[in-house]
């Protein structure tokens, strides 16, 4: 039941919304980028986690998380990942994260 999409999803059609190509300048202005080009929907892997933990402190700049740093939200984002009942998946192009999902199967636990 955990691998409800396959390990590799293509997207082809129409943008991703938001677009979160973690461009600072645009981010501190509330402006998102768009891309173009393919877009590759996937299990995250270990080597995603510091993109992910920077696509969070950018996208989340005040959140009470984000602000427990960086270190914290590394250790975070690898125990979801770690975790059998975890889950992360991230959106790409062009080798650059565009964005994430984080949860678990079993939010009781």
């Amino acid at each position: 039941m955990k691998n409800r999409l396959p390990n590799d999803t293509a997207i082809t059609e129409g943008p991703l919304q938001p677009d979160i190509s973690v461009d600072t300048d645009c981010a501190q202005k509330g402006v998102m980028p768009t891309s173009t080009g393919p877009r590759l929907l996937r299990q995250a892997r270990s080597s995603d986690i510091e993109e992910i933990v920077r696509v969070h402190m950018i996208s989340f700049p005040n959140f009470f998380l984000t602000i427990l740093g960086r270190a914290f939200l590394t250790e975070l984002y690898r125990s979801i990942l770690g975790d059998p009942a975890g889950t992360i998946w991230v959106a790409s192009t062009g080798g650059r994260l565009l964005g994430f999902v984080a949860g678990t199967w079993e939010p009781a636990r």
